[in-house]
Protein backbone atom coordinates (compact mmCIF):
# COMPACT_ATOMS: atom_id res chain seq x y z
CA UNK A 1 0.00 0.00 0.00
CA UNK A 2 3.05 2.76 -0.13
CA UNK A 3 2.01 4.00 -3.30
CA UNK A 4 -1.18 5.02 -2.19
CA UNK A 5 0.05 5.79 0.61
CA UNK A 6 2.31 8.27 -1.44
CA UNK A 7 -0.61 9.78 -3.31
CA UNK A 8 -0.90 11.96 -0.18
CA UNK A 9 1.84 14.73 -0.41
CA UNK A 10 3.34 14.45 2.66
CA UNK A 11 4.05 11.05 2.31
CA UNK A 12 5.44 11.65 -1.19
CA UNK A 13 7.78 13.88 0.84
CA UNK A 14 8.63 11.06 3.25
CA UNK A 15 9.20 8.63 1.04
CA UNK A 16 11.71 10.40 -0.61
CA UNK A 17 13.50 12.09 2.50
CA UNK A 18 12.90 8.75 4.77
CA UNK A 19 12.32 5.88 2.66
CA UNK A 20 13.49 3.32 5.00
CA UNK A 21 10.55 4.55 7.44
CA UNK A 22 7.30 4.25 5.21
CA UNK A 23 7.07 0.96 5.68
CA UNK A 24 6.67 1.12 8.99
CA UNK A 25 3.50 3.74 8.28
CA UNK A 26 2.44 1.04 5.61
CA UNK A 27 2.66 -1.90 8.03
CA UNK A 28 1.37 -0.03 11.77
CA UNK A 29 -0.86 2.53 10.53
CA UNK A 30 -2.75 1.45 7.62
CA UNK A 31 -6.45 -1.00 7.11
CA UNK A 32 -7.58 -1.97 4.12
CA UNK A 33 -11.98 -1.91 4.35
CA UNK A 34 -14.29 -3.18 1.66
CA UNK A 35 -17.46 -1.62 1.15
CA UNK A 36 -21.09 -2.40 -0.43
CA UNK A 37 -22.78 -0.44 -3.10
CA UNK A 38 -24.95 2.91 -1.44
CA UNK A 39 -22.66 2.17 1.92
CA UNK A 40 -22.09 5.07 3.66
CA UNK A 41 -18.76 5.72 4.93
CA UNK A 42 -19.04 8.66 6.97
CA UNK A 43 -21.81 11.40 7.28
CA UNK A 44 -21.36 14.92 7.83
CA UNK A 45 -20.76 16.80 10.55
CA UNK A 46 -18.86 13.72 12.79
CA UNK A 47 -15.95 13.41 14.43
CA UNK A 48 -13.42 10.94 12.60
CA UNK A 49 -9.97 9.55 13.53
CA UNK A 50 -8.81 8.05 9.98
CA UNK A 51 -7.85 9.51 6.69
CA UNK A 52 -9.46 7.13 3.58
CA UNK A 53 -8.34 6.23 0.76
CA UNK A 54 -10.37 4.85 -2.39
CA UNK A 55 -8.28 1.79 -4.36
CA UNK A 56 -11.37 0.28 -6.31
CA UNK A 57 -14.34 1.20 -7.02
CA UNK A 58 -16.31 4.44 -6.91
CA UNK A 59 -17.32 6.66 -4.22
CA UNK A 60 -19.25 9.89 -3.85
CA UNK A 61 -18.83 12.81 -1.55
CA UNK A 62 -21.36 15.33 -0.97
CA UNK A 63 -21.19 18.74 0.96
CA UNK A 64 -23.94 20.56 1.81
CA UNK A 65 -23.56 24.14 2.42
CA UNK A 66 -26.15 25.67 5.50
CA UNK A 67 -27.88 28.10 2.72
CA UNK A 68 -28.18 25.27 0.62
CA UNK A 69 -30.76 23.34 0.30
CA UNK A 70 -28.48 20.76 -2.21
CA UNK A 71 -24.71 19.95 -1.63
CA UNK A 72 -22.48 19.86 -4.20
CA UNK A 73 -21.64 16.51 -5.36
CA UNK A 74 -17.94 14.66 -6.14
CA UNK A 75 -16.49 11.76 -7.24
CA UNK A 76 -13.92 10.85 -5.48
CA UNK A 77 -10.99 8.91 -7.78
CA UNK A 78 -8.70 6.06 -7.07
CA UNK A 79 -5.76 6.68 -4.86
CA UNK A 80 -7.54 9.46 -3.81
CA UNK A 81 -7.47 10.57 0.35
CA UNK A 82 -10.33 11.71 1.66
CA UNK A 83 -10.18 13.63 5.53
CA UNK A 84 -6.35 13.92 5.61
CA UNK A 85 -7.08 16.86 8.23
CA UNK A 86 -7.83 13.69 10.47
CA UNK A 87 -4.19 12.80 10.66
CA UNK A 88 -3.18 16.06 12.19
CA UNK A 89 -5.81 17.10 14.41
CA UNK A 90 -9.60 16.54 15.76
CA UNK A 91 -11.21 16.96 12.62
CA UNK A 92 -15.05 16.99 11.66
CA UNK A 93 -16.22 15.86 8.62
CA UNK A 94 -17.88 18.55 6.24
CA UNK A 95 -19.87 15.84 3.68
CA UNK A 96 -20.78 12.65 3.50
CA UNK A 97 -19.02 10.11 1.32
CA UNK A 98 -20.49 6.38 0.11
CA UNK A 99 -19.86 3.72 -1.69
CA UNK A 100 -21.16 4.11 -5.19
CA UNK A 101 -20.56 0.34 -6.51
CA UNK A 102 -18.52 -2.07 -4.43
CA UNK A 103 -15.20 -1.05 -3.29
CA UNK A 104 -11.73 -0.66 -1.66
CA UNK A 105 -10.62 1.60 0.66
CA UNK A 106 -7.37 1.94 2.94
CA UNK A 107 -7.63 3.84 6.09
CA UNK A 108 -4.29 5.56 7.78
CA UNK A 109 -5.68 5.71 11.52
CA UNK A 110 -4.32 8.68 12.97
CA UNK A 111 -3.93 6.93 16.44
CA UNK A 112 -1.91 4.09 15.30
CA UNK A 113 0.13 6.66 13.01
CA UNK A 114 1.45 9.05 16.08
CA UNK A 115 2.31 5.69 17.73
CA UNK A 116 4.18 4.36 15.13
CA UNK A 117 6.36 7.90 14.16
CA UNK A 118 6.96 8.39 17.94
CA UNK A 119 8.02 5.12 19.20
CA UNK A 120 10.09 3.49 15.69
CA UNK A 121 11.02 7.13 13.36
CA UNK A 122 13.42 8.92 13.52
CA UNK A 123 13.28 12.19 15.19
CA UNK A 124 13.59 14.26 11.99
CA UNK A 125 10.46 12.54 10.17
CA UNK A 126 8.64 12.95 13.80
CA UNK A 127 9.92 16.52 13.78
CA UNK A 128 8.62 17.15 9.88
CA UNK A 129 5.43 15.57 10.08
CA UNK A 130 4.57 17.88 13.40
CA UNK A 131 5.93 20.80 11.37
CA UNK A 132 2.82 19.69 8.77
CA UNK A 133 0.52 19.10 11.37
CA UNK A 134 0.71 23.07 12.50
CA UNK A 135 0.89 24.25 8.76
CA UNK A 136 -1.83 22.15 8.18
CA UNK A 137 -4.08 23.42 11.69
CA UNK A 138 -3.19 27.04 10.09
CA UNK A 139 -5.08 26.47 6.81
CA UNK A 140 -7.82 25.10 7.87
CA UNK A 141 -8.95 27.94 10.42
CA UNK A 142 -11.52 28.68 8.06
CA UNK A 143 -14.36 26.49 6.73
CA UNK A 144 -13.75 26.46 3.35
CA UNK A 145 -11.59 23.37 3.63
CA UNK A 146 -13.21 20.28 2.59
CA UNK A 147 -12.98 16.81 3.00
CA UNK A 148 -11.25 15.89 -0.46
CA UNK A 149 -8.56 18.20 -2.37
CA UNK A 150 -10.70 20.51 -4.72
CA UNK A 151 -8.62 21.45 -7.44
CA UNK A 152 -5.17 21.83 -8.54
CA UNK A 153 -4.52 24.68 -6.24
CA UNK A 154 -5.40 22.49 -3.09
CA UNK A 155 -2.91 19.96 -4.44
CA UNK A 156 -0.20 23.10 -5.05
CA UNK A 157 -0.48 23.72 -1.16
CA UNK A 158 -0.32 20.68 0.68
CA UNK A 159 2.66 19.78 -1.80
CA UNK A 160 4.59 23.02 -0.42
CA UNK A 161 3.58 22.57 3.06
CA UNK A 162 4.74 18.58 3.08
CA UNK A 163 8.32 20.81 1.08
CA UNK A 164 8.46 23.07 3.92
CA UNK A 165 7.81 20.87 6.87
CA UNK A 166 11.13 19.08 5.65
CA UNK A 167 13.17 22.08 5.77
CA UNK A 168 12.51 22.77 2.20
CA UNK A 169 11.34 26.45 1.22
CA UNK A 170 8.13 25.00 -1.12
CA UNK A 171 7.75 25.25 -5.18
CA UNK A 172 9.19 28.85 -6.00
CA UNK A 173 7.51 31.00 -8.57
CA UNK A 174 9.73 32.66 -11.25
CA UNK A 175 9.93 36.03 -10.34
CA UNK A 176 8.51 35.40 -6.92
CA UNK A 177 9.74 34.18 -3.68
CA UNK A 178 8.08 31.60 -1.85
CA UNK A 179 5.28 32.76 1.34
CA UNK A 180 2.94 30.54 2.72
CA UNK A 181 0.82 33.54 3.68
CA UNK A 182 0.69 33.91 -0.13
CA UNK A 183 -0.31 30.60 -0.93
CA UNK A 184 -2.72 30.52 1.67
CA UNK A 185 -4.31 33.87 0.32
CA UNK A 186 -4.55 32.62 -2.98
CA UNK A 187 -6.18 29.29 -2.02
CA UNK A 188 -8.81 30.99 0.61
CA UNK A 189 -9.67 33.28 -2.29
CA UNK A 190 -10.06 30.85 -5.01
CA UNK A 191 -12.27 28.28 -2.66
CA UNK A 192 -14.30 31.69 -1.69
CA UNK A 193 -14.69 32.58 -5.56
CA UNK A 194 -16.04 29.11 -5.71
Amino acid sequence: HRSALQHMPIFAKVASACPSELPLITHYALSEHLGCPLQEVFHSNIRIGTAICLLQGSMGYQITKCAQTTGTEYSVKEFEWVCEGALWGPWVTRGTLASITATSRLECSAERLKLVVTQHCSGFMWQSLRHYALLFAGMVDHDSVSDVLEGPLSLKLRKDMADMAFGGSGSERPGQSFSMSGVLREYRSSTNSA
